[in-house]
């Protein structure tokens, strides 16, 4: 190995200064800038420095980390703002966008055959998001750091594509090149953005800023005060690491709150990386706190060291790394395939509560349905009582009515005879007593009088009878209505109550068929999430054996 690669780097810092430039200003070459926050002033060295943040990029040599890492070393950037209290000041996306196409550059320029893989991530103090599933994961499972969240890239310009929508959370991006050349290598190229953070290892936490797509994700608080970032107890905890790695202190028994920032980044400031910090540092009189925080870690990260290796990969190593890469995917794409199977299975049991819940509802409203048309139905059979009720009480008044007619018809014809027999008597008695005549002649004038009244009130019964007779065949037609009727609401009754006892019928049929799918369907998801997770430990078993045998042969 080249003596050359085994001398220890020094962690490079490039920053550029935003605001108003009232405590701090670019020196006269880049590699310094002059601070007056501090007491007294001074000058405060850098690898690179500018007061124009579109050229952070080259003025740093970003471009050197990433050969480094496409040439098969390890190379990390590490992205911050201090004080940053305007929108603008601390714009990620140009350097984001130089970045992406360096690599695209460095790879068409090494090998066109680089195999590639990425993980994306978003960070809270508790929380970490892989952007690739659009799931959140919990940071206790990520005991070999980024490795289980690694896809491979087939497409670099869709991958950088996702890339540069951006996050509204600071995030990390993982890569790892592997080139199958003459010299096999795997190197690894970090990008860690840590948004706005206060440098002071001791600050007190404040109100985080929001975040939204405008800014790149990022909403400041108003200008003055300590700025205060998403990840405050994470970066205070790597600014205490990383000033007693500065001050070669013993980190065992240190206190420094572990979390997943540290756990993920960690290894990058010691051993065996090329690793920068990129800091937008604000110049106004507001930030002088943060400046002087900054420049405190500045002065710390200068003092860290590692070695830039190229470490060559054994092609018997890549082998067996390539089939544990490929077992590890196969479990990855399982576990995908699980979770997916999971999600079935609760919309499965979602639906059925769904179908459950309306059968529910709908046989409530049958019920309602039902009991609606049975109080009609018991409405209807009241009203046909009353009907026949009030048919019998008019054909009992027509009966009445026509005895009592005929009982005065034959009054009538009685009155009749008895008159009949006294004109008779008259006529008898006119002979015998003609001598009587003009005695009888004014008796004989009065009876002509009654018998016309009584001949007149003979024609008046007459008529009413007549009429009576009209009357009662019209009463008789009315009851055949009646009778008709009330057949009629009769046979309509016995066709609703077969309609009802056919539909709740079908619906017992409908659930008991329902129900039937629903045990098949959820003995089948048993069965089969069963025999995947069966194969998912199988699986499991194979990868422990060829990571054992891999360990055997090294």
């Amino acid at each position: 190995m080249d003596s050359s690669l085994l001398k220890l780097q020094n962690t490079e810092v490039v920053v550029g200064l935003v605001g108003s430039h009232s405590i701090a200003q670019p020196g006269e070459t880049s590699k310094y800038f002059t601070c007056s926050a501090t007491s007294p002033p001074e000058r405060v060295y850098v690898d690179g420095c500018t007061a124009d943040v579109n050229n952070l990029f080259s003025v740093g040599n970003i471009q050197n980390y990433v050969k480094h890492a496409v040439s098969g070393g390890t190379s990390a950037l590490f992205l911050a703002g201090s004080g940053i209290s305007r929108k603008g000041d601390y714009d990620r996306k140009r350097f984001m966008v130089d970045f992406c196409q360096s690599i695209g550059k460095s790879m068409a320029r090494y090998d066109p055959d680089l195999s590639m893989t990425y993980a994306f991530v978003g960070l809270t103090d508790n929380k970490i998001v892989d952007f690739h599933r659009d799931r959140s994961v919990a940071p206790d499972r990520l005991s070999y750091g980024l490795t289980d969240l690694q896809h491979e890239v087939e497409d670099w310009e869709q991958t950088e594509e996702k890339i540069m929508r951006g996050s509204t959370l600071p995030f990390i991006l993982s890569l790892h090149f592997e080139s199958l050349k003459a010299a096999p290598t795997n190197g690894h190229l970090c990008l860690v953005d840590l948004s706005i953070v206060n440098w002071s290892p001791t600050a007190a936490p404040s109100a985080a800023p929001a975040f939204d797509g405008a800014n790149g994700g990022l909403q400041l608080a108003a200008s003055g005060g300590t700025s205060q970032g998403i990840l405050h107890q994470s970066t205070k905890s790597l600014s205490s690491l990383i000033h007693l790695l500065a001050n070669d202190a013993v980190l065992t028994g240190a206190t420094i709150p572990n979390s997943a920032l540290l756990s993920l980044v960690g290894e990058f400031l010691y051993g065996e990386s090329k690793t920068a910090f990129v800091l937008y540092l604000n110049t106004d009189d507001s930030a002088a706190e943060d400046m002087r925080s900054a420049v405190s870690l500045i002065k710390a990260l200068r003092r860290l060291k590692s070695r830039e290796l190229i470490r060559p990969v054994d092609r018997r190593v890549m082998f067996f790394y390539e089939k544990a890469k490929y077992y590890q995917g196969e479990k990855y794409r399982l576990q995908d395939e699980l979770g997916d199977i999971q999600e079935e299975k609760e919309q499965v049991e979602k639906d059925l509560d769904d179908i459950q819940r309306d059968f529910s509802d709908e046989r409530e409203a049958l019920s309602k349905e039902v009991g609606h048309w049975q109080a009609k139905s018991q409405t209807l059979e009241e009203t046909l009582a009353a009907l026949k009720s009030e048919s019998e009480g008019m054909e009992a008044d027509a009966r009445w009515e026509n005895a009592r007619l005929v009982t005065d018809k034959l009054a009538l014809r009685d009155e009749l005879r008895r008159a009949e027999i006294e004109m008779a008597a008259a006529e008898d008695a006119k002979s015998r007593f003609l001598d009587l005549y003009e005695n009888l002649q004014g008796s004989h004038a009065s009876l002509d009088a009654v018998y016309t009244e009584l001949l007149a009130a003979y024609r008046m019964l007459k008529d009413r009878y007549g009429q009576l007779a009209e009357d009662n065949a019209d009463l008789s037609h009315r009851v055949e209505d009646l009778d008709a009727l009330a057949a009629q609401r009769l046979a309509q009754i016995a066709d609703l109550k077969a309609e009802m006892a056919a539909a709740i019928g079908d619906r017992d049929r409908q659930v008991e068929e329902l129900e039937s799918q629903h045990a098949q369907a959820c003995d089948g998801l048993e069965a089969q999430l069963a025999a995947e997770s069966q194969h998912a430990k199988e699986l499991d078993a194979r990868v422990a054996q060829l990571a054992a045998d891999n360990k055997a042969l090294s």
